[in-house]
């Protein structure tokens, strides 16, 4: 299961550069800021749920005291879903820069 998370990962990070549209320093400035910051959180999140004795969670979805399986399986998911997002509105705006859909 970890090899797969870490696959998981390793496949969201590469995902940009297999975008349709150009690649701008500055949407990579934004890309290592997200990450970065997605990482910190889930470094943070993770700690949360080993101390559950000393912390509690106050993410809705993750209850109070989370396994460390399930901030694992939120955080990929997330940015997963995130990332699907992002290539629907790629597609749309192609298919609209195509004429491929009407507003009629």
């Amino acid at each position: 299961m970890a090899r797969f998370l870490v696959f998981l990962v390793f496949l969201m990070m590469v995902s940009p550069s297999l975008a349709g549209d150009e690649w701008l320093f500055a949407d990579t400035k934004r890309e290592v800021l997200y990450l970065t910051l997605h990482t910190i959180d889930w470094a943070q999140t993770r700690t949360i749920a080993r101390h559950p004795e000393m912390y509690r969670e106050t993410n809705v979805f993750l209850g109070e005291h989370p396994s460390t399986g399930r901030v694992d399986r939120y955080f990929v998911l997330s940015k997963f879903l995130i990332k699907i997002k992002k290539y629907t509105r790629k597609l749309i705006k192609i298919k609209n820069n195509y004429g491929l859909m009407n507003d009629q």
